[in-house]
Formats: structure tokens, C-alpha cells, sequence
């Protein structure tokens, strides 16, 4: 992963705890580089003809067929290129477009499978959303896993970004219906657990789709989980697990969502021709009833890598750099505006919990603080964990590091550019400029000016939404800096437009640190430190 460009010209502590949180977050992606995730998975024989993965042997004898698709598929299919090439007969990958020839030209030819393998590179979806090029490499991997027989062995590589990257709509469904759905989904503040509920029901390789088509073959698939609590059902869709969704399942979060008149009209009567008919109706009935053994056991899923691992990471980072830090969650989920809000909350918690103020000062609002801690999800025990920590930093003279990894959504309302990531950051650091100034007359608000605090939100897949960058990183004086640059952050965030917000002010807010070549969700990173006088 490239670094992130950081003015340190007249480096302040302010300026040191904005490249930590950058340094933080480089660390929690590199621990899930895909090559190296590829390897501690995979184990070779002396001989290199047996592969063991999880306690399961598997004979390689010229038989190994490779299909892939994700963001991070590039370097997965890389580094099981290298350790069982000459057992590689076949092999497609559907990656994003422009990731093979970024990774060449910056030097990761790890991340890059060599030109003399047998693993084919189709690459589109082009801005996160499937098109014409991910569609041509999912008809190439159909065709290639139902030519398979008992004899073969599919490895299946699959990463986050996958459901874009291998569209297979079921006709009548047209790919441009397809697409139209995905982008109505999404723009209501679907959660991605919806949306691949949804393409399970509607496309032929989702849902297991895969995993039976490639049927008698063995089924390996290597994943690296970039959804909440590592569901390997919703992880690209659940191209190898059984389906545990249903049409009727899928109605009803068209209903939910209010958009059942606004997906395409095809898309809607498939769904209902299926959840009427009666052999469809009991098929998910006879999934459960059948054992997992009689009905999938010539099919393997294992997760290579998570955000836990990533969290865990910047955790060992954090506590390099001398902070004393806490993994909130790696379930952080909703939307992106309201996660913002739950930060200021924590920030505002965290602050009145130094023990350097008088009880009768900030104990009203601590405790209001809390409520609204335990309203938006955070449990008794978490803040139990963050006053710990709280006490730990300040005897020990550290800033605090709240860790938290998962994936938010967007209501999208305007038609501006930006990600889920880069709306946090700004919806954050707008939050925390009115919250302290609402203190004004209070005697809390002495109490905040002591303190620093810096937010990061960024998505390890170095692509926030349809942009160039993976987030951002902001503090309470962004909006005063961007305010004295003409620009209005509420404004901006009306129309959706974080993009333009952080582009225009030209400094080193916006994290643009290209394709990283891995993708486990989204890290935020809470960084607080009391500075002394």
C-alpha cells in the first residue's frame, strides 16, 4: 500500500497524531495482504503433489482448475499460482478494471499473476457496479465449472467486491435490470446483506449457484471476508454456500425498502414466480432437512482473512506509537451519518471520563453521554472497556485509540460524489465542531478544548464509493479551515458530495492511497489525547 501523502512541515503534536492515525490504518491493511493470507492458508507436500487446507488433502495431479473474483483476487491468485502452478490447467480471474495495470506500475507484480499462467485476467466493473466486461467473465467462469467432472479440483478464490464482478442475471432479468437494481438498493440505505439476499434469488451463480454447477467436482474456496461477523452466505453473494434466503425473503425487503415499484418489473416477477411455486417454496425446506454432508460434501469454504485480523492489527500499531488502544467492534454497521453521530457521542464520553474535572462540572452530561451510547448499540460492557482504557492513557500520560471495523450505508438524497467513509468523516467532524461549541457557556467546554481529537473512517479496498480515494481523516478544525475557504460542509453534505468537499480544500484530509489490492470492510479509527499545557 502506498503511503499516504502527510504534511509534517512544522510538525505539532496535532500533526504527529494525524500521521499516526494515517501509519495505523497502513498497518491494518498490510496484515491482510492477500499473498501472504494465501499462504498461511495452503499447505504444499514436500513433493508438491498434495495440498492441504484445514486439515483437508487434496490430490494435485494436473487437475486444479482456478476461478476467482473480488478486489483482492489478484494477489490470491498470485501466490496459489506460485506455490501449485504446475497443477493449473485452467483458470479465470474477474477483477476491477485498471487493477492489473495499476498493480504493475507501481511494482506489486506479487499481486499479479505472470503473464505465462495459465489463469486468465478478465477485469471490469468499473466503479464498484457490474457491467458488460464482469459479465463476460462470469459466463467464461460458468462455462468452465460446469465442463468439470469428479477428477477435478475448482479452487475458488473470493474476496470483497465479488457480487459485482460476477453478475449472472437469470433471464428474463437483463443485465442492465440487474445493475438498476443494485443502484436502487443501494440508494435507499439497503445494507449489503440485502442487496446479496436479493442477487442470491436473481442471478444463477449466487446463492451456491457455483458450487452446483461445478458439481461432481471438489470445491475449495479460499475467502477473504469483508462482511459483518464473516457471513459466508453474504460474502459476494454465497457463490459456494448453500441458499438460505428464499424469493418470499426477498419481496419482503422490496417491501421494507418501499422500492418493490421502482426495481425493474422483471426482477420483481421473478421473484414472485418462485416464491409461488410450490417446488420452489419447499427447496429451502428440503436445504435444512437434507445433512450438509449428503447435500455439499464435495465443497470446502474457509476464511483466509477478516477484519478482525486488520483491527487487530492496528491495535499492535496503536500501541507502537504509544497510545493505549481498545477494539470497539468489527460489527459497525448502519448508516454512515448516524455511525458519525455515535462517534461525537463517544468522543464527548471519553473526554468527560478523564478524572481531571470536577464531578459536579460534566456528571450530568457524562451520564446523558452514556444513554445515548447505549441507544445507538454500544453495550454496558463496551464502555466499561473504553473507561479502562480511559484510565490507563491518562495515568500513563497516552492518547486514547478507539479501533472499530465493519461497513455502513448511505441514504443517498443528492447527486454529489462520495463514499460512505468520506460522509462519516465529515458528517464526524462537523458533529464535533457544533457539540463543543454548544458548550460555550458550560464549564465542559474548557474540558474539550484540552483535548485532540482525530478521526480516520476508510475502507481497506482503497476505494471509497465510486472514487479515488479510501477515505478520510478530519479533526474540529476542518470546517473552520474549509468555512474560511468558502466552503459549507452542511452543504455539501446535503448533496452528498464528501468527495468534492475534501478535494477542494487541497490538504492532506483525504486518504488517497490507490488499489490496495485486499478488502475486509472499512476501519475508523478515534484517536484522543489530552495536551498538556
Amino acid at each position: 500500500m502506498s503511503s499516504v501523502n502527510i504534511d509534517v512541515t512544522g510538525v505539532s503534536d496535532v500533526s504527529l497524531i494525524r500521521r499516526d492515525a494515517c501509519d495505523i490504518f497502513t498497518a491494518a491493511v498490510a496484515s491482510v495482504y492477500p499473498p501472504q493470507m494465501v499462504k498461511n492458508a495452503i499447505k504444499v507436500s514436500p513433493d508438491g503433489n498434495q495440498l492441504t487446507v484445514d486439515g483437508h488433502n487434496y490430490a494435485l495431479k494436473q487437475n486444479v482448475y482456478v476461478v476467482g473474483f473480488g478486489k483482492a483476487v489478484s494477489g490470491m491468485a498470485a501466490a496459489l499460482d506460485q506455490l501449485i502452478g504446475k497443477h493449473i490447467v485452467d483458470g479465470i480471474i474477474s477483477i476491477p478494471y485498471g487493477t492489473f495495470e495499476l498493480f504493475t506500475s507501481i511494482g506489486k507484480s506479487d499481486l499479479c499473476v505472470k503473464p505465462d499462467s495459465k489463469i486468465r485476467v478478465f477485469q471490469g466493473a468499473r466503479y464498484n457496479m457490474p457491467d458488460e466486461d464482469s459479465h463476460k467473465a462470469a459466463t467464461a467462469i460458468h462455462e468452465l465449472a460446469k465442463s468439470l467432472t469428479e477428477k477435478h479440483i475448482l479452487i475458488v478464490l473470493i474476496s470483497g467486491g465479488g457480487s459485482s464482478l460476477l453478475p449472472s442475471p437469470i433471464p428474463p432479468v437483463t443485465l442492465d435490470e440487474a445493475i438498476k437494481m443494485t443502484r436502487v438498493i443501494s440508494e435507499v440505505g439497503g445494507s449489503i446483506g440485502e442487496l446479496n439476499i436479493l442477487r442470491q434469488n436473481v442471478e444463477v451463480l449466487k446463492g451456491g449457484g457455483l458450487a452446483m454447477v461445478a458439481r461432481p467436482a471438489q470445491v475449495l474456496s479460499l475467502i477473504l471476508s469483508d462482511v459483518i461477523e464473516d457471513k459466508l452466505e453474504i460474502i459476494s453473494s454465497g457463490p459456494t454456500t448453500p441458499l438460505l434466503s428464499s424469493a418470499r425473503q426477498c419481496l419482503q425487503i422490496l417491501e421494507r425498502l418501499n422500492v418493490k415499484d421502482k426495481v425493474p418489473r422483471s426482477v420483481v416477477e421473478l421473484l414472485m414466480r418462485s416464491a409461488s411455486d410450490k417446488k420452489s417454496q419447499q427447496e429451502g425446506q428440503q436445504q435444512h432437512n437434507l445433512s450438509y454432508e449428503s447435500q455439499w460434501k464435495h465443497v470446502q469454504n474457509v476464511i483466509i482473512g477478516s477484519n478482525t485480523i486488520a483491527t487487530e492489527a492496528a491495535r499492535n500499531q496503536a500501541s507502537r506509537h504509544g497510545y493505549v488502544p481498545v477494539v470497539l467492534t468489527n460489527t459497525l454497521q448502519g448508516e454512515a451519518s448516524r455511525v458519525a453521530g455515535m462517534f461525537v457521542m463517544l468522543a464527548k464520553y471519553i473526554m468527560l471520563s478523564y478524572g481531571n474535572m470536577a464531578p459536579d462540572k460534566g456528571k450530568g452530561q457524562l451520564v446523558e453521554a452514556e444513554l445515548e451510547l447505549i441507544k445507538d448499540g454500544l453495550k454496558k460492557s463496551d464502555l466499561q472497556r473504553v473507561i479502562a482504557a480511559v484510565s490507563q492513557a491518562q495515568n500513563s500520560h497516552s492518547g486514547l485509540c478507539v479501533i472499530c471495523g465493519g461497513e455502513t450505508t448511505v441514504m443517498v438524497k443528492g447527486s454529489g460524489k462520495g463514499g460512505r467513509n468520506q460522509e462519516m468523516a465529515l458528517t464526524f467532524s462537523l458533529g464535533l465542531k457544533n457539540m463543543i461549541e454548544g458548550t460555550a457557556s458550560h464549564p465542559t467546554h474548557k474540558q474539550f478544548s484540552s483535548f485532540h481529537v482525530e478521526f480516520l473512517s476508510a475502507g481497506t479496498d482503497g476505494q471509497d464509493g465510486p472514487t479515488d480515494a479510501a477515505g478520510a481523516v478530519v479533526n474540529k478544525r476542518l470546517v473552520q479551515f474549509a468555512n474560511g475557504h468558502g466552503l459549507d460542509a452542511s452543504a455539501f453534505l446535503k448533496n452528498n458530495d464528501s468527495y468534492t468537499f475534501f478535494k477542494s480544500l487541497k490538504d492532506d484530509s483525504l486518504l488517497e492511497t490507490g488499489l490496495t489490492g485486499t478488502n475486509v470492510m472499512d476501519i475508523q479509527l478515534l484517536i484522543i489525547k489530552f495536551l498538556s499545557k
